[in-house]
């Protein structure tokens, strides 16, 4: 008997590839509300705003605009979604990689 296979949902789809993206210390979630992704349809319109906590020394334009390509290209794979817009909210610094001397 073949498995069925559960398909990912949207936000977890984004959850994941954020976190796969090098820079990234953690997603910023305000619990219950969200877990660091929140998406939204206004009249078929999709906007994804992502709230992260970069690590110390990150490039954050950089890491903004990959976070952004990385999104939409996995969405794109998924077939699930077609984003207008990509948000990137930095909420905090993660200083844990600094070396103290």
């Amino acid at each position: 008997a073949k498995e069925k296979v559960k398909a990912e949902a949207p936000s977890q789809i984004v959850e994941r590839t954020v976190l796969a993206t090098g820079g990234i210390a953690s997603l910023q979630g305000a619990a219950p509300l969200h877990n660091g992704v929140i998406i939204t349809n206004l009249f078929g319109k999709i906007d994804i705003d992502i709230y992260v906590n970069v690590f110390y020394g990150a490039n954050i334009p950089e890491l903004s605009w990959d976070i952004q390509d990385r999104v939409k290209a996995s969405l794109e794979e998924s077939g699930s979604l077609q984003p207008s817009h990509i948000n990137i909210h930095i909420e905090g610094v993660d200083t844990r990689n600094v070396r103290s001397n």
